[in-house]
């Protein structure tokens, strides 16, 4: 296949995967929020850590490596009981860095 028909093919794809990935920004953003006020819930936790994960593995297969292991890592962060308020700057800035990914390929 020729570069250009490839990566024509891969921006509608992307365009195609665009509104998952702005969810799951959305959830880590939110999670943001609600650690400004309190710990996150289990439930909350649970979506937090699912929403880093489906990201990773989406920016790894359209070649966003950094994304992808700032996700892994944010995923890991997150999973365990571990409070995250401590860590609540690390985490926003990952977040931002993320949305910064994300919006680079648009």
């Amino acid at each position: 296949m020729d570069p250009q028909k490839m990566r024509e093919m891969l921006a509608g794809i992307w365009e195609k995967y665009a509104p998952e990935m702005e969810e799951r920004l959305a959830v880590l953003e939110q999670t943001c929020r609600i650690l400004g006020e309190r710990e996150l819930s289990a439930e909350e936790r649970t979506a937090a850590v699912f929403a880093a994960h489906k990201l990773a593995g989406a920016l790894g297969t359209f070649g966003r490596t950094q994304g992808s292991e700032i996700s892994r890592t944010l995923e890991h962060r997150m999973q365990g009981g571990k409070s995250l308020q401590a860590h609540l700057a690390e985490i926003r800035d990952t977040v931002t860095k993320l949305r910064v990914i994300v919006a680079s390929r648009r």
